[in-house]
């Protein structure tokens, strides 16, 4: 993904580049504590690990199909947050434990662009 910029992201940039790549089922860009009310069957989602009133800390993203979320966080080392396992009540969430960013880089939002993109093919 050598169009995107070569800097972190923002929520702007993420929903421009989900145009250009074409993911479909983007529910939108939120943070943790700014989910719709209820999630779609099927669905994908860029959050920021920040509260709304917050600058950004940290992209995470997940994709829903049928009651199974796959949830993707490029430092692998936490299960999603608690405000993503009540909006996803009642379904199988899988998260990875493998880490994909060294600390103190800024490619959380690319490679949750990454991760739709390969499970939107």
């Amino acid at each position: 993904m050598s169009f995107l910029p070569n800097r972190p992201l923002t929520s702007e940039d993420i929903i421009n580049n989900v145009v250009k790549l074409k993911i479909r089922h983007f529910r939108g860009v939120f943070s943790r504590d700014s989910l719709p009310k209820k999630p779609l069957k099927i669905e994908c989602a860029i959050l920021n690990l920040d509260s709304f009133y917050g600058n950004g800390t940290h992209w995470v993203c997940y994709y829903r199909f049928k009651n199974k979320v796959i949830y993707f966080d490029s430092f692998g080392n936490l299960p999603p947050p608690i405000e993503v396992q009540k909006y996803f009540k009642g379904n199988n969430i899988i998260y990875n434990c493998s880490n994909f960013q060294k600390y103190n880089f800024y490619n959380c939002g690319h490679l949750c662009l990454e991760f739709l993109q390969r499970m939107n093919q």
